[in-house]
């Protein structure tokens, strides 16, 4: 991952460089249920089937994107 590249909030992307290449990912604020978030991750665009890690802080969002080394594009935004 681009250390400069923004990780966007409740947007879909597709991964381009990093492990799973073609895979589609979502990060989702859910701090007021679960007290962290979650980063979605699936085959397909429509998200129909996917499988989430969920991570205590964004400072370990952003340590999960730099491990595995993810380039995102992004998609429009869910907002």
């Amino acid at each position: 991952m681009n250390a400069m590249q923004e990780i966007k909030l409740n947007t879909k992307g597709r991964i381009v460089q990093g492990l799973h290449v073609g895979r589609y990912i979502e990060v989702i604020d859910d701090t007021d249920n679960t007290g962290g978030f979650y980063v979605f991750q699936s085959t397909t665009e429509t998200f129909d089937e996917c499988f989430d890690d969920w991570m205590q802080t964004w400072e370990l969002v952003e340590q999960h994107f730099m491990y595995w080394e993810w380039e995102i594009e992004w998609l429009e935004s869910a907002e």
